[in-house]
């Protein structure tokens, strides 16, 4: 299937926003440095009440869609980001979050030398107040996502005819959803890796501090065919390790 290199945009970066006032414009300035006519970024707001509309106005120029209205959740936000997306691949981040010196390239790069692809990942430096704490992601395998998210999600570009085809993302989930939706197509996808850090990830997001996300891996196990045995097992491990965290971190 031709992916229609060169004839327009190659990349949407998606950032979905909500009161992101005091980090959206480090964003914003790393996506600036390093955008190229084969990019674009496109902004979702959740109806901020802060100064995030104030601050993506005064950078206007580096966005190339915005749509400001409620939504239900992230992945409601993303799902709007992938119809409005123009490229031929799509990545998601975070308005806390920074790309990754040099992130940009290896991505379009590896999108121009290779026909057959569905998603492309690199690795993630989890920080905290702006601190790198330790790198994020492993190679992906399909046993290995039956067990976990194996792969640095932020900044990962997929392949916007796949993510459509394939059902984009579920909206009923609320931190989880990117994870199901990689498990759901963990047999079918063409993955692709790069040794590069694609991102910088600010570790205050949904899913710190709360089981949600533990609980919601659980679900997408089982709605796509990991045994009860096996799920339950890693629910109960996601747990302990949690409460394990939570008590050192007080």
């Amino acid at each position: 299937m031709s992916l229609g290199l060169g004839q327009g945009k190659l990349l949407t970066i998606v950032c979905a926003t909500k009161n992101a006032g005091s980090t959206v414009e480090s964003f914003l300035l790393s996506y600036g440095e390093q955008k190229t006519d084969k990019t674009e970024l496109v902004i979702v707001d959740s109806c901020s009440k802060d100064d995030t509309l104030l601050i993506l106005n005064r950078h206007q120029d580096q966005i190339d869609q915005m749509l400001v209205e409620g939504d239900r959740g992230i992945y409601e936000a993303w799902n709007k980001g992938i119809r409005l997306a123009s490229g031929d691949f799509v990545c998601f981040i975070g308005a806390d979050d920074i790309i990754a010196d040099g992130a940009i390239d290896e991505i379009l790069s590896i999108i121009k030398s290779m026909q057959k692809v569905d998603y492309i990942h690199g690795y993630n430096v989890s920080t905290e107040n702006g601190v790198p704490k330790g790198i994020v992601g492993r190679p992906y395998d399909s046993y290995t996502i039956e067990k976990y998210m194996p792969m640095a999600h932020v900044m990962s570009a997929h392949r916007k005819a796949w993510l459509i085809k394939s059902g984009m993302f579920d909206e009923t989930y609320k931190s989880s959803g990117d994870y199901e939706f990689l498990l759901r197509v963990k047999d079918s996808m063409c993955v692709v890796e790069s040794k590069k850090i694609f991102s910088y990830v600010e570790d205050n997001g949904i899913s710190r501090g709360s089981t949600m996300p533990i609980y919601e891996a659980f679900r997408a196990k089982r709605s796509h065919g990991v045994g009860m045995a096996r799920s339950v097992t890693w629910l109960a491990r996601g747990l302990i390790g949690h409460y394990i965290r939570c008590l050192f971190e007080r």
